[in-house]
């Protein structure tokens, strides 16, 4: 509820009171006990319409927070529409170019025979390849 220690203090003290008038009531110690009485009654409806009225403000602000509460739900709840819809387009997107995405693979899977079957046609011709990635000896160049 509230975090103040005065309020609970209050409260007690408030609650002892009224526990101290009740027990002197009952045990007649005050001479005029039917006066006490009636203004413990007033006290009592006053404090009754008081403690109303904090309850109806306690709920309008409950109600004020639960309301906010539901507004950030509801922006999340959009963004996560809007997140939903984007990734719905690009699955749109990547579902029309699928075709070409898998052209353009077999396109470079056949390339690549290709060049394995040169490769091989170079081999086979007699050709040597020095596929050492040296440097000749500038000595030997020089005879």
């Amino acid at each position: 509820m509230t975090k103040s220690p005065h309020f609970w203090w209050l409260i007690s003290l408030l609650g002892l009171t009224i526990i101290t008038l009740v027990a002197f009531i009952i045990t007649k110690r005050i001479l005029d006990s039917e006066k006490l009485l009636d203004y413990i009654a007033v006290c009592s409806t006053l404090l009754s319409i008081t403690l109303s009225i904090f309850a109806i403000q306690y709920t309008y602000n409950s109600n004020n927070e639960i309301h906010q509460q539901f507004e950030k739900i509801n922006s999340a709840a959009e963004i996560i529409k809007d997140t939903s819809k984007s990734l719905s387009d690009t699955n749109a997107l990547l579902n029309d170019n699928l075709s070409q995405i898998l052209e353009s693979l077999e396109n470079v899977g056949q390339s690549q025979q290709n060049i394995a079957q040169q490769i091989e046609n170079l081999t086979n011709q007699g050709v040597s390849t020095d596929v050492n990635n040296t440097l000749p000896n500038p000595s030997t160049q020089q005879s």
